[in-house]
Protein backbone atom coordinates (compact mmCIF):
# COMPACT_ATOMS: atom_id res chain seq x y z
CA UNK A 1 0.00 0.00 0.00
CA UNK A 2 1.04 3.39 -0.61
CA UNK A 3 1.85 5.27 2.61
CA UNK A 4 2.04 9.16 3.06
CA UNK A 5 1.45 11.67 5.63
CA UNK A 6 -1.67 11.62 6.68
CA UNK A 7 -4.39 14.48 7.67
CA UNK A 8 -6.49 11.44 9.23
CA UNK A 9 -9.72 13.22 9.70
CA UNK A 10 -10.21 15.31 6.40
CA UNK A 11 -13.86 17.05 6.85
CA UNK A 12 -15.48 19.35 4.32
CA UNK A 13 -14.42 22.01 7.14
CA UNK A 14 -10.75 21.43 6.78
CA UNK A 15 -11.03 22.33 3.33
CA UNK A 16 -10.37 26.15 2.76
CA UNK A 17 -11.01 27.75 -0.77
CA UNK A 18 -9.14 31.16 -1.71
CA UNK A 19 -11.87 32.77 -3.82
CA UNK A 20 -9.47 35.22 -5.28
CA UNK A 21 -7.08 32.57 -5.98
CA UNK A 22 -9.48 29.76 -6.72
CA UNK A 23 -6.92 27.75 -4.45
CA UNK A 24 -7.99 25.07 -2.00
CA UNK A 25 -5.74 24.89 1.61
CA UNK A 26 -6.22 22.12 3.92
CA UNK A 27 -6.19 23.24 7.75
CA UNK A 28 -6.11 21.14 10.96
CA UNK A 29 -3.33 18.54 10.70
CA UNK A 30 -3.04 18.34 14.21
CA UNK A 31 -3.45 14.62 14.36
CA UNK A 32 -1.71 13.79 11.03
CA UNK A 33 0.97 10.65 11.03
CA UNK A 34 2.49 8.30 8.31
CA UNK A 35 -0.38 5.72 7.22
CA UNK A 36 -1.90 3.88 4.10
CA UNK A 37 -3.18 7.36 1.63
CA UNK A 38 -6.57 4.88 1.44
CA UNK A 39 -7.06 6.12 5.11
CA UNK A 40 -7.52 9.29 4.20
CA UNK A 41 -9.87 8.47 0.82
CA UNK A 42 -12.15 6.08 3.21
CA UNK A 43 -12.57 9.32 6.06
CA UNK A 44 -13.39 11.20 2.94
CA UNK A 45 -16.06 8.62 1.63
CA UNK A 46 -16.97 8.38 5.47
CA UNK A 47 -17.72 12.62 4.90
CA UNK A 48 -19.34 12.25 1.55
CA UNK A 49 -21.98 9.36 2.77
CA UNK A 50 -20.31 6.33 1.11
CA UNK A 51 -19.13 4.74 -2.14
CA UNK A 52 -21.97 5.66 -4.69
CA UNK A 53 -22.53 9.79 -3.02
CA UNK A 54 -18.28 9.95 -3.50
CA UNK A 55 -18.23 8.30 -6.82
CA UNK A 56 -16.87 11.41 -8.06
CA UNK A 57 -14.30 12.08 -6.12
CA UNK A 58 -12.92 8.21 -6.48
CA UNK A 59 -12.52 8.57 -9.96
CA UNK A 60 -10.34 12.44 -9.62
CA UNK A 61 -8.33 10.26 -7.29
CA UNK A 62 -7.46 7.97 -8.80
CA UNK A 63 -6.76 9.36 -11.91
CA UNK A 64 -4.25 11.62 -9.65
CA UNK A 65 -2.08 8.04 -10.13
CA UNK A 66 -1.79 8.60 -6.49
CA UNK A 67 -2.35 4.86 -5.82
CA UNK A 68 -3.11 2.49 -8.07
CA UNK A 69 -6.83 0.98 -9.33
CA UNK A 70 -5.52 -2.17 -7.55
CA UNK A 71 -4.47 -0.83 -4.43
CA UNK A 72 -8.18 0.83 -4.86
CA UNK A 73 -9.78 -2.14 -4.47
CA UNK A 74 -8.80 -2.37 -0.81
CA UNK A 75 -10.75 0.50 0.04
CA UNK A 76 -13.39 -1.52 1.72
CA UNK A 77 -10.81 -2.80 4.23
CA UNK A 78 -9.78 0.98 4.86
CA UNK A 79 -13.78 2.06 5.46
CA UNK A 80 -14.18 -0.73 7.96
CA UNK A 81 -11.04 0.34 9.66
CA UNK A 82 -12.02 4.31 9.81
CA UNK A 83 -15.43 3.22 10.81
CA UNK A 84 -13.78 1.21 13.72
CA UNK A 85 -11.95 4.61 14.61
CA UNK A 86 -15.03 6.58 14.64
CA UNK A 87 -17.30 4.21 16.98
CA UNK A 88 -14.55 4.33 19.03
CA UNK A 89 -13.76 8.26 19.30
CA UNK A 90 -17.93 8.43 19.99
CA UNK A 91 -17.98 5.18 22.23
CA UNK A 92 -15.07 7.34 24.51
CA UNK A 93 -16.98 10.64 24.45
CA UNK A 94 -20.22 8.22 25.77
CA UNK A 95 -18.21 6.92 28.39
CA UNK A 96 -16.53 10.20 29.83
CA UNK A 97 -19.96 12.25 28.76
CA UNK A 98 -18.20 14.46 27.01
CA UNK A 99 -20.49 16.93 25.20
CA UNK A 100 -18.06 19.67 24.11
CA UNK A 101 -19.25 21.04 20.80
CA UNK A 102 -22.55 19.92 21.55
CA UNK A 103 -24.78 22.46 22.44
CA UNK A 104 -26.82 22.11 19.19
CA UNK A 105 -27.16 18.18 19.30
CA UNK A 106 -27.01 16.56 22.69
CA UNK A 107 -27.68 13.39 21.18
CA UNK A 108 -24.25 13.49 18.61
CA UNK A 109 -22.25 11.19 20.80
CA UNK A 110 -24.88 8.48 20.68
CA UNK A 111 -25.93 9.71 16.74
CA UNK A 112 -22.47 9.03 15.95
CA UNK A 113 -21.97 5.88 17.55
CA UNK A 114 -25.08 4.68 15.70
CA UNK A 115 -23.78 5.83 12.12
CA UNK A 116 -20.22 4.17 12.71
CA UNK A 117 -22.63 0.56 13.87
CA UNK A 118 -25.05 1.01 11.00
CA UNK A 119 -21.93 1.74 8.81
CA UNK A 120 -19.59 -1.14 10.01
CA UNK A 121 -22.90 -3.22 9.67
CA UNK A 122 -23.21 -2.54 5.85
CA UNK A 123 -19.73 -3.07 5.15
CA UNK A 124 -20.28 -6.77 6.36
CA UNK A 125 -19.06 -6.33 10.00
CA UNK A 126 -21.28 -8.38 13.04
CA UNK A 127 -21.57 -5.49 15.10
CA UNK A 128 -23.22 -6.92 18.80
CA UNK A 129 -24.40 -4.76 22.08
Amino acid sequence: MTWATLHTDPAPEAFLLDPTTGEVGVIDWAGSQPGPALYDVASAVMYLRGTDASAEFLDAYLATGAVSTVEMGHLDVLRRFRWGVQARYFAGRLARNDRIGQAADPDGNQRGLGDARHSLESLGVRCRD
